[in-house]
């Protein structure tokens, strides 16, 4: 008995440090798609999705993803102001949360980022992350509501393209 007890273990733990070095990392993704907004996700704008006609923009997929939750480009039907979102269940999050807090945490070291936390006192905090120039350029939203309801509770990252940074900043 306590040779298979100690075998369980055995197997049980190393199963558990493969899947956390099988865990993909988002951080060269996220700093991939920051590059893509200095240039209004041009390169990497896929086909129509759907109408967005209260904002008169349209969703479109993306011929580069970073590979988790839901991910789009909403542009303006007419002009270059576009911005990247990227939408997955709080429940799955963790990984991609990590490396975004992370990269976000990294640069605010160099100087090259700055951040504010916000909460609304109803589940959503929003980290603003701005650049040098005080542009902002993403932001971090997570929301948590105790209801029983998955649905209602995610994570999401927005990142703002250069044409919509401007016209933000004006």
């Amino acid at each position: 008995m306590r040779k298979f007890l100690l075998s369980f273990l055995i197997i049980t733990l190393s199963l558990v440090v493969h899947e956390a070095r099988a865990q993909k990392d988002y951080k060269p993704g996220l700093l991939l798609m920051l590059q893509y907004s200095d240039a209004d996700f041009k390169s990497i704008l896929g086909s129509k999705l759907s109408e967005e006609p209260d904002i008169e923009s349209a969703n479109y997929d993306l011929t580069e993803k970073l590979g988790i939750g839901s991910e789009t480009i909403i542009k303006g039907n007419n002009s270059d102001m576009t911005f990247y979102t990227c939408t997955i269940s709080l429940i799955n999050a963790g990984k991609l949360i990590t490396d975004a807090l992370e990269l976000a945490n990294d640069y605010a070291k160099k100087g090259i980022f700055t951040g504010e936390d916000f909460s609304d006192g109803k589940g959503k905090t929003v980290t603003v992350i701005k650049n040098k120039e005080g542009h902002e350029i993403m932001k971090l939203i997570s929301r948590y509501v105790k209801d029983d309801t998955e649905e209602n509770n995610y994570f999401a990252i927005v990142i703002y393209g250069k044409s919509l940074r401007m016209k933000r900043a004006e």
